[in-house]
């Protein structure tokens, strides 16, 4: 009998591979994915707040005043607010305006 060429015995159909050998392959494949740099992960995130500047900045702004509210109490708030009010009262300068200003911080 004559013997059947190689290319014959290939049909050209290709054996899949059960389930855990794709998940062998999915891995390996992953694997080789490149881990991007720091200077590439500080320019997405120069680009996120430049992208969502408003919501960043309303959430400091929120986190400011609660802050200044509950952590310094609201009886210190209120004093300060009446210091500050007394000093635009006596004096109508820039600096007295400043002074009164910076015992609210």
């Amino acid at each position: 009998m004559a013997k059947k060429a190689k290319s014959s015995v290939f049909s050209g159909r290709l054996r899949q591979g059960t389930k855990a050998q794709k998940r062998v392959q999915a891995k390996k494949t992953a694997s080789k994915v490149a881990v991007p740099t720091s200077f590439s992960i500080l320019g997405q995130v120069f680009r996120l707040f430049q992208k969502h500047w408003r919501i960043l900045g309303g959430i400091m702004l929120v986190y400011l005043v609660l802050n200044i509210v509950f952590a310094s109490g609201l009886s210190t708030v209120i004093n300060n607010f009446s210091t500050v009010k007394d000093n635009l009262a006596g004096s109508r300068t820039f600096s007295d305006a400043l002074d009164g200003f910076g015992s609210l911080l």
